[in-house]
């Protein structure tokens, strides 16, 4: 967002500052489904806190009128920070201006109830600014922590700023009222956003969450994905009860999933009829399709072997932080250019696209290599550093001093140019993808950057299950190593990921290690080590020959083998049903955005 000047003026959202300042304007069809659903007498009072375009409030006048108020704009108030959402869009729209206690040209954090001369509201709704954490200046995220810490709440650590804006909104709402908001994917699988919904569920009679398929911002420039959040019957805090989130009772949030904003309507009208086929919203955004079929086929896989987690049996860490990856991270023809020998540079994996199996092989490198990737790390650890002019030590001093004494990552390290810790993992797990999960054995050995996670296979303790230790005594390291590699391509292990994982921009996955941790493996009980060596070239060989969903099959007839043919059949289609679902709700339908 803009941020103010020294005379409190604050400049304009540029084109090319949009997104990094989170501006994405409303299309009215959303705008006008979810005015519809909020405003519901001719009396009620509406805020919208960051109006921007004034979609929603065109919206919310029409449905004013429709509802039967006299002067609709009487009705409308707002907040925003950009002078372009007054002078090009509340006065030509609306015919309002600044002032009179109604319409703020000021940060909706820095601006408190009181000051409005109408309130509180019936209605909140909006589309808040989609900033993150890491994009807020000091002074937004101290305005932030004061406006929630008076409205008795707070966010979890390092949310983004839409986050402030629903809870804080809540602070201006009477009780009774209702809140509709257009929130990014974030409110779904972030952290930081469980603390959102708790407090979300505490403070409403009911409330439901709907994922949408199509991208409402496409225009905006932006593929990031829209959920629609609808809550009713606030329940202020009563000034004597403890204003840290002490609840006066409490729901659960409904999830659904709506293709296009023409469903939208219909899972709107369906909630409101008592129809709904809504889920409750239970830790993840998965809840909204694990129903009671596919649970049940999830613990039948899970008892036809030993089923644990990828925690059980290893520890998941980010890459290597370079700081400066296309300084230390190189391709041959830049290492040709300056001089830099194979001597000092050495393989790492820096794409997950450089292996096509479930390997990581030296041919998979050298392949990559004569392909022009930037996969060459360089070894300051070689000698030739101690060698005054030779072209590493030039290499090294290229580097601006300025941006090396600025580095924060450079200032963590003993010497700023010696990235590696020196710690090449057993296997890879990729960090964002479009398929699903995979672990890659490392038969180099490399490591990886920071947009790779490293897999390091653990040492089984004598408290673990019996199970666990049995299976694990009748394989050699590499053995085990292979078996789980080839367990999670099964379709349970790959709906387990969409579980764990969050869904990004233009539908890719992102596991967190934590999140990567928590995927369920399924080993079956009796393995040889021909078996696994046999099932692991199979998978590997599919993968390698693009055919990811062949691989999948063989996996599910490797982890499911005790189970007889027409159970594991219908086991693996209710999964395999489940995980389509799972991959189509988080790739992005693009379409215009019309109802």
């Amino acid at each position: 967002m803009p941020s103010p000047g020294v005379d409190g003026a604050v400049d304009p959202v540029s084109e090319v500052d949009k997104k990094r300042h989170g501006v994405y304007y409303t299309p009215s069809d959303a705008a006008r489904i979810l005015c519809a659903w909020a405003i519901r007498t001719a009396d009620d009072r509406v805020l919208e806190p960051s109006f921007g375009a004034c979609g929603f409030l065109v919206a919310a006048r029409e449905q004013l009128d429709a509802v039967g108020a006299a002067n609709p704009r009487d009705r409308l108030y707002g907040c925003d920070i950009d002078p372009e959402a007054f002078s090009g869009f509340l006065e030509p729209k609306l015919g309002l201006s600044a002032g009179g206690g109604r319409f703020f040209h000021r940060d909706f954090l820095r601006v408190a109830l009181d000051e409005f001369e109408g309130g509180p509201f019936d209605v909140v709704v909006g589309n808040p600014p989609y900033v993150s954490y890491h994009n807020t200046d000091p002074d937004q995220r101290e305005a932030s922590e004061r406006a929630l810490s008076r409205s008795g709440f707070q966010t979890g650590p390092k949310s983004s700023l839409w986050a402030s804006f629903l809870l804080y909104s809540t602070a201006f709402l009477k009780e009774g009222g209702r809140m509709a908001w257009l929130l990014p994917s974030s409110f779904l699988y972030a952290e930081y956003a469980a603390h959102v919904r708790d407090r979300i569920a505490e403070r409403f009679d009911r409330s439901l969450v709907v994922q949408l398929g199509q991208r409402l911002f496409l225009s905006e420039g932006t593929e990031e994905s829209t959920a629609v959040l609808l809550a009713e019957g606030f329940r202020p805090l009563p000034s004597n009860e403890d204003r840290r989130g002490t609840t006066t009772g409490e729901h659960s949030i409904l999830i659904d999933f709506a293709e296009t904003l023409s469903e939208l309507e219909a899972s709107i009208e369906a909630w409101e009829e008592g129809e709904s086929v809504a889920q409750p919203f239970v830790g993840r955004a998965a809840t909204a399709y694990i129903k009671g079929d596919v649970e049940d086929a999830i613990e039948r896989a899970a008892g036809a072997g030993l089923a644990v987690t990828l925690g059980d049996l290893a520890d998941v860490r980010i890459g290597i932080v370079t700081g400066a990856n296309p300084f230390f991270v190189i391709d041959q023809e830049r290492a040709d250019e300056c001089g830099l020998s194979d001597e000092v540079l050495r393989p790492i994996l820096a794409k997950f696209a450089m292996v096509p199996g479930a390997e990581l092989t030296y041919d998979d490198l050298t392949d990559a290599r004569d392909a022009g990737a930037r996969l060459l790390l360089v070894d300051t650890a070689h000698p030739e550093l101690e060698v005054r002019g030779s072209p590493l030590r030039d290499y090294l001093a290229s580097f601006p001093r300025a941006r090396r004494h600025a580095n924060r990552t450079f200032t963590k390290r003993d010497l700023w140019h010696r990235p590696d810790d020196g710690r090449p993992p057993d296997a890879f797990f990729p960090y964002m993808y479009q398929h699903g999960p995979r672990i890659i054995l490392n038969a180099v050995p490399t490591t990886s950057t920071n947009t790779i996670h490293r897999v390091y296979f653990k040492e089984l303790e004598e408290d673990s299950a019996p199970e666990a230790l049995e299976a694990r005594a009748s394989l050699s390291d590499r053995g085990w190593m292979r078996a789980c590699a080839v367990s999670i391509l099964s379709t349970f292990s790959q709906l387990s990921g969409e579980i764990q994982g969050r869904a990004y921009g233009a539908g890719v996955l992102k596991h967190e290690p934590s999140e990567a941790r928590r995927i369920r493996l399924i080993l079956p009980p009796s393995l040889s080590e021909d078996g696994v060596d046999a099932a692991f070239h199979a998978v590997d060989a599919a993968l390698r020959d693009g055919e990811p969903e062949l691989a999948r099959r063989m996996a599910d007839g490797f982890v499911l083998a005790t189970m007889p043919t027409s159970v594991r059949d219908q086991t693996v289609s209710v999964l395999a049903a489940a995980l389509d679902e799972a991959r189509r709700r988080r790739h992005p339908l693009k379409r215009a955005s019309t109802a």
